[in-house]
């Protein structure tokens, strides 16, 4: 079976469930991670594999600024910036 790259739609909108989850909950029995593995026809481990990539990268995840609650919304718009960057090139 060929290798099937993600597009820059699907990077973005996987971005944007990483931030509405908390960390505990990036896995494939998730009801959110599993509609939207449906809605880009890819697995659910697929999606968990690119939200934990997207974990990898964040460089908040070990400080408390993490809680997206405490960022203003251009902070937030920024994070995500940097991290879709980041994480573009890495998978």
């Amino acid at each position: 079976m060929p290798k099937r790259l993600w597009t820059r739609d699907e990077m973005i909108l996987t971005l944007a469930l990483y931030f509405q989850l908390p960390f505990g909950r990036l896995n494939h029995t998730t009801p959110e991670v599993r509609e939207l593995a449906k809605l880009m026809s890819r697995t659910e481990n697929a999606v968990v594999l690119r939200l934990v990539n997207f974990a990898a990268c964040d460089k908040y995840t070990i400080t408390t600024l993490y809680d997206s609650a405490f960022l203003s919304l251009f902070q937030r718009e920024y994070k995500a910036r940097l991290l879709l960057e980041d994480c573009l090139f890495i998978a």
